[in-house]
């Protein structure tokens, strides 16, 4: 079987969007299996954030509201030795948050799945590029409608997109 070495290795890039909701996460990716045609890649990514504004006070006597995910993904990158990517992924957040002095982990768990397109670098290491629309399920509100309106309502299944930059080699 060839290999496609036009795949980088390694990536590293922040996302907008995407995966991490309304945030930005800082991901790690390693391309576990490159064949002629495709790839499969393995993602782990995170964020971090302290919200302005929550149901109860942010801040309490132990201290204000943490919360953060763990992002975990399986990609496929499709299309030969062409720098223009199709890609599909499935990933899956692990939430924590962290009030009143007690952490909770696996709260809100978040599901999505994608397709998208992805840039890569000319020469095997440099700039890449990811722009991906996608599905998330379970989502503790509507993240669009709260853009919007400034209301959060619970949705099961939500449309969402996100950008990536970052540096493959």
């Amino acid at each position: 079987m060839q290999r496609d070495h036009s795949v980088p290795k390694n990536s590293v890039y922040l996302e907008f969007g995407g995966a991490s909701g309304d945030r930005m996460s800082l991901n790690y990716e390693r391309a576990v299996w490159r064949e002629k045609r495709f790839a499969f890649l393995a993602r782990a990514g995170m964020f971090y954030y302290q919200p302005k504004t929550v149901e109860v006070p942010a801040q309490t006597p132990s201290g204000p509201l943490h919360a953060g995910d763990l992002i975990l993904g399986l990609h496929t990158v499709y299309g030969g030795h062409s720098r223009h990517r199709l890609e599909t992924g499935l990933n899956l957040n692990l939430r924590w948050t962290r009030e009143n002095g007690i952490t909770r982990y696996g709260t809100q768990n978040l599901t999505s799945a994608q397709i998208g397109y992805r840039l890569l670098p000319r020469t095997g290491k440099g700039f890449m590029f990811r722009a991906n629309a996608m599905l998330v399920h379970e989502p503790p509100y509507n993240w669009v409608h709260f853009a919007l309106v400034g209301e959060k309502i619970p949705a099961r299944v939500l449309p969402w997109a996100g950008i990536s930059i970052g540096y493959a080699f």
